[in-house]
């Protein structure tokens, strides 16, 4: 049992990101990419007798904040799966999200995208550890 227990703790990655959604609802995980019209992330969920990881799609205008942090559980099941938009909500990226960096200062980017370990802004690339709040439209 003990043993279980260590190793679903070594399994969780150092660093997680939390979704914030213009409904107020967070989903805890780890985005794998943010594009110009969507974020996946990759949650983990409370299923029968242990835990399920699932690839949540989040439409990018139903997002207002992505932050880095150490929280990579949901208390819910994952979100039903005909709740996904269709293909023609897809949308153009706000003139300038906000990145907040470690040290407190604040950089405008035209389009924020995550690829991998880099978050991009503009024609900016920033590590993703520098990087502890992004703010999307500047909300």
């Amino acid at each position: 049992m003990n043993r279980a227990i260590l190793m679903l703790a070594l399994a969780v990655p150092v660093l997680a990101d939390s979704v914030t959604r213009t409904d107020n609802l967070t989903g805890f995980g780890h985005v794998e990419q943010m594009s110009r019209t969507e974020v996946t992330l990759r949650a983990r969920f409370p299923a029968g007798k242990g835990v399920e990881t699932k690839d949540v799609v989040v439409p990018r205008e139903k997002i207002l904040k992505i932050e880095f942090n150490t929280t990579t559980f949901n208390p819910g099941g994952p979100p039903a799966i005909g709740l996904r938009p269709g293909e023609a909500s897809k949308s153009v990226p706000p003139e300038s999200d906000v990145v907040v960096l470690r040290g407190g200062q604040r950089e405008k980017c035209p389009g924020v995208l995550i690829e991998g370990d880099k978050v991009l802004c503009g024609k900016k690339e920033l590590d993703r550890g520098s990087v502890i709040r992004i703010l999307l439209g500047g909300k």
